[in-house]
């Protein structure tokens, strides 16, 4: 018993210490990291990085494309032997349309229920 209220007290008062100086390194490291964002040098780099990823994202994109549209005309120019689809007024095909309508209760015919072996 007397080696532990010694070192609870130890550790209580070293506690309240230590948090008060992590406190007090916290707001340094804060202030310098702002202070750091804050200089028009830092602000000048970053613009230049943000200009120099933009320039190479877009060319990536641009070869991308390339070698994309070159292994489409390999593989046959993109055409597929499916037939166009009739589009309806609005821009649906009858499938969508047919599907919206089944599923808002407005189509024609009886609709499956419960029990009917078939989701509604």
């Amino acid at each position: 018993m007397k080696i532990r209220i010694p070192f609870v007290a130890g550790a209580a008062i070293g506690y309240v210490l230590g948090t008060k100086a992590g406190r007090e390194r916290y707001e340094q490291i804060v202030e310098q990291s702002r202070r750091f964002a804050d200089n028009p040098k830092v602000q000048e780099t970053a613009g230049t990085l943000r200009a120099k990823s933009e320039e190479i994202a877009e060319t990536a994109k641009d070869r991308w494309s390339a070698k994309a549209g070159g292994a489409k005309q390999r593989m046959g120019g993109g055409h597929h032997d499916e037939p166009e689809v009739e589009r309806l007024p609005g821009g649906r095909t009858q499938t969508e349309r047919a599907f919206a309508q089944s599923r808002s209760g407005s189509g024609s015919g009886p609709r499956p229920g419960p029990g009917t072996g078939t989701p509604p």
